[in-house]
């Protein structure tokens, strides 16, 4: 008796772009399948020979083809697939690199800020990429500081530097970089000053008394009444007002401390006098007693 083969049909994958932005696949191709034969798009995989120059050889990956026939079935093996290479050019990826932005709470010493690239960035890198990003700390006049802030208000972060890799390759060539700052706030530290009240009876002398507590001064940092004094003579009632300065050693560090006040009042009360009459007496005589 005879025999039947049927042989593999070949078949070439044939791209046809001309550029393609890197980190992207080629979308335009010749594939002549058979009847209802159909490629299965969503697995397809493409091979690129290296990405150091902005123009490379691409080809589809052969293991990552797969063919379905019409009724749903695997005819992959029913093809021979050859897969030529394409010199095609990388068009530039664009990028928008972009700090994180931060915000800390004065605390007298220099900010633990630590440059991240923000996460609207990562997702425009192509697929396997790595960024590392070199950024600065400007004041809100454009002054460069040396190392993290210190004191509250508001500063930018702007990106020095930005190296992308592709495993061990530098593909930053293949994009087209724009940079964007960020903002990092070290807003004024919340300060609760609270004057103590007090009274005593009157004794026709000022009375003071300057007591007071604060809370939420950084250890080591300083509060003093810099208004004159509060005093209250006469029999009454009167808030125990002043206003603060804070200080770190011989620095005024006030601007960079939200205060807020609680006043305590300062009373005198009326002294207590008791009055005694005088007693007296005499023979009546018919005329009034007077003493």
């Amino acid at each position: 008796p005879g025999e039947f083969e049927i042989k593999p049909k070949t078949v070439e994958f044939l791209i046809l772009d001309e550029a393609v932005v890197y980190g992207a696949d080629p979308d335009e191709y010749v594939f002549d399948l058979v009847g209802g034969d159909k490629l299965i798009v969503s697995g397809l995989k493409y091979d690129f020979s290296g990405f150091e120059a902005d123009v490379t050889s691409v080809c589809a990956n052969a293991d990552s083809v797969k063919i379905i026939g019409s009724e749903g079935d695997d005819v992959t093996y029913c093809y021979d697939i050859v897969t030529p290479e394409k010199r095609i050019k990388l068009v530039e990826r664009e990028i928008t690199v972009t700090p994180v932005g931060a915000e800390f709470v004065y605390g007298g010493a220099p900010v633990g800020y630590v440059a991240a690239v923000a996460q609207s960035t990562l997702a425009m890198l192509g697929e396997g990429d790595r960024i590392s990003m070199e950024t600065e700390i400007l004041t809100s006049d454009n002054e460069v500081i040396d190392g993290a802030p210190v004191l509250a208000g508001s500063y930018k972060v702007r990106v020095k530097s930005v190296g992308i890799f592709k495993g061990d390759t530098d593909v930053t060539e293949r994009y087209g970089i724009k940079t964007e700052e960020s903002s990092l706030v070290i807003g004024r530290r919340p300060l609760k000053i609270k004057t103590d009240a007090a009274s005593r009876e009157y004794n026709g002398k000022p009375f003071v008394y300057a007591g007071f507590g604060a809370e939420g001064l950084v250890e080591g940092h300083t509060a003093s009444p810099v208004s004159g004094e509060v005093a209250i003579t006469q029999a009454g009632s009167i808030l125990n007002e002043y206003i603060f300065r804070v200080t770190d050693g011989e620095a005024d560090v006030t601007e960079n401390y939200d205060i807020s006040y609680e006043y305590g009042t300062l009373t005198v009360v009326p002294k207590k006098v008791t009055l005694t009459t005088a007693s007296a007496e005499k023979v009546y005589d018919g005329q009034a007693l007077v003493k």
